[in-house]
C-alpha cells in the first residue's frame, strides 16, 4: 500500500478520534461533563496539530494558495476574535474566558483542516468510524450508571448530554451504506437514549431523521402547502384508526417517555426550571448589551440554574449584540449554502444534522462549543458549509485545495485507454497515442 492510499484511509479515522477526544479526556480524569481538567481537555482537542506536521494532506491546508482561496473563513475568524477579545478582557476571569475561547478557535481551525483534506467519501467513512467509537464509549459510560442513585442513565456525564451524544451517533449511523450494519449501532444506542429520558435529544433525533428522509427522497418542493396538508391528513387518519382506548394508551406512552407528569420535570415546571434561567440570562444580556460578560462567563452570574440552558441566550449574555451578529452571519451563511444542495446525499444529511443541532441549542448551552462530540461535529459541518461556493456560481461545491491534487488518482484511479482495433478487426491493446508513435517515418 502506497503512502497516498494509507493517508486516504487513515485521515477519516483520525477525524473520528478527534471528535471523541474531549469525552475520552473526561473519562480519563473521571470528571463530570460540566467540569474536567482544562489542560487535559485542551490537549485532547489540539493533538491533531501535531499529526498535521507529519501528514501531508492535512499540512496542505496551510498552503498559502489554499488560505487565499478560503480567505472569507479567516476574515471571519479575525473579526470573531477581535469582537470577543473586548468582552474577554473586561470579563470577571480573563484567563479562564480566554482559555475557553482559544479552544473554540482551535476547533474551528482543525475543522477547516479536516474539511480541506477530506472529500465526501472520506467524510462518510469518518462518520462511520465515529458511530463505532461512539457506541463503544457510550456503552463504557453506561457501565458506570448507578441505578440506585440515578434514575436516568448518565454515569459520568449529565443525562441530557449523554442523550444528545446518543442522538448524534444514531444520526451518523445513517451514513452506513448497508442499513443492516447500521442497525447494529442504532438499536443499542437507541436503548441508551431512551434510558436517559432526554426529551430534547429524542425530539432532535426525530427532527433530524424526518428531514433526512425528506431530503433523501428529494421531497423539497413539498415543504410548503403539500407538506402541511399531508401532515394534517395523516393526523386525521391516525385519530380515526385508533379506538379511544388505543389512543389513550398511546398518549400515556408519550407522556411517560417525555415525563409530562413528573413533578420535577413535567408540565407546569417551567421546562424543568429553564424558564427562570432564560429570564435571568436575558436580564444579564440587558445589563451588558454590546459585548457581553465574556466567553463562557455567564455561568458565574447565574443564580437560578447552573447555566442559561439555551445556547442562544447564553451567546447573547456572553458576547452581546456585536458577537451575536458575527456568529449569526457565520451560521446563516453555512446553513444557506448547505441547504442549497440538500439534493446531494452529504449536504442533505448535513442540513438535517445542523437543524437538529439548532433545536438542541434552544434547550441546552450547546451552540458554539467543543465540549461534546455532538457540537464539535456541528462545528465541522458549519465550516464545511461556510467554505462552499454559492449555489449558482458554477465553480463547484467548494474552493479547490492542494489536497485535491494530492488525492488525484488515489480514490478514483484514472481510466485505462480503450484498445484500438487493427485493420484485421482485432484489438491492438494499445492506445492511439502509442500506435501513432510506432508508425514508421515517411519515405524520403
Amino acid at each position: 500500500m502506497n503512502r497516498s492510499r494509507l493517508y486516504y484511509l487513515l485521515i477519516p479515522i483520525l477525524f473520528a478520534a478527534w471528535l471523541w477526544s474531549v469525552l475520552v479526556s473526561r473519562l480519563l480524569t473521571l470528571q463530570a461533563a460540566e467540569g474536567g481538567d482544562k489542560l487535559t481537555m485542551f490537549l485532547a482537542l489540539c493533538w491533531p496539530f501535531v499529526v498535521v506536521a507529519f501528514v501531508e494532506p492535512l499540512r496542505n491546508a496551510f498552503a498559502v494558495r489554499n488560505i487565499v482561496r478560503n480567505a472569507a473563513l479567516f476574515v471571519f475568524l479575525l473579526v470573531f476574535v477581535g469582537v470577543n477579545a473586548i468582552s474577554i478582557l473586561a470579563s470577571e476571569s480573563p484567563s479562564s474566558s480566554a482559555g475557553y475561547f482559544a479552544s473554540l478557535v482551535a476547533g474551528i481551525v482543525l475543522a477547516y483542516v479536516f474539511n480541506t483534506a477530506m472529500d465526501d467519501e472520506q467524510l462518510r467513512r469518518g462518520l462511520v468510524a465515529f458511530t463505532l467509537m461512539g457506541t463503544a464509549l457510550l456503552g463504557l459510560i453506561s457501565v458506570t450508571w448507578d441505578v440506585s442513585q440515578y434514575v436516568r442513565l448518565g454515569g459520568l456525564v449529565n443525562p441530557n448530554v449523554f442523550g444528545i451524544m446518543c442522538a448524534g451517533v444514531i444520526l451518523c449511523a445513517l451514513q452506513w451504506r448497508k442499513w443492516q450494519l447500521g442497525l447494529l449501532v442504532i438499536l443499542p444506542t437507541l436503548v441508551m437514549l431512551f434510558l436517559t429520558n432526554s426529551r430534547s435529544a429524542m425530539s432532535a433525533l426525530l427532527i433530524g431523521v424526518v428531514l433526512w428522509l425528506m431530503f433523501r427522497a428529494r421531497w423539497i418542493a413539498g415543504i410548503g402547502t403539500v407538506t402541511y396538508f399531508a401532515c394534517l391528513l395523516a393526523l386525521g387518519v391516525l385519530v380515526l384508526y385508533f379506538t379511544q382506548e388505543r389512543l389513550k394508551e398511546v398518549l400515556i406512552f408519550i407522556s411517560n417517555v417525555y415525563a409530562l407528569e413528573d413533578p420535577a420535570r413535567g408540565l407546569g415546571t417551567g421546562a424543568s426550571g429553564r424558564w427562570d434561567a432564560w429570564k435571568e440570562a436575558w436580564r444579564l444580556f440587558e445589563s451588558y448589551p454590546w459585548f457581553g460578560v465574556g466567553w463562557k462567563m455567564h455561568e458565574h452570574y447565574m443564580t437560578t440554574a447552573a447555566s442559561a440552558h439555551s445556547g442562544y441566550l447564553g451567546l447573547l449574555a456572553e458576547t452581546g449584540m456585536m458577537g451575536t451578529v458575527v456568529v449569526a452571519y457565520f451560521v446563516m451563511r453555512a446553513l444557506r449554502r448547505t441547504a442549497a444542495r440538500v439534493s446531494r446525499p452529504t449536504e442533505g444529511w448535513s442540513a438535517a444534522y445542523l437543524v437538529s443541532w439548532l433545536f438542541i441549542a434552544g434547550f441546552e448551552t450547546l451552540l458554539l462549543t467543543i465540549a461534546t462530540p455532538w457540537t464539535t461535529l456541528a462545528l465541522v459541518l458549519l465550516v464545511r458549509g461556510f467554505m462552499m461556493q454559492p449555489a449558482g456560481s458554477g465553480r463547484g461545491w467548494r474552493r479547490a485545495s492542494p489536497s485535491e491534487d494530492f488525492w488525484a488518482g488515489v480514490a478514483r484511479p484514472a481510466p485505462v485507454p480503450a484498445p484500438v482495433p487493427t485493420a484485421g478487426g482485432e484489438s491492438s491493446g494499445v492506445s492511439p497515442v502509442v500506435e501513432e508513435a510506432k508508425e514508421p517515418p515517411p519515405a524520403q
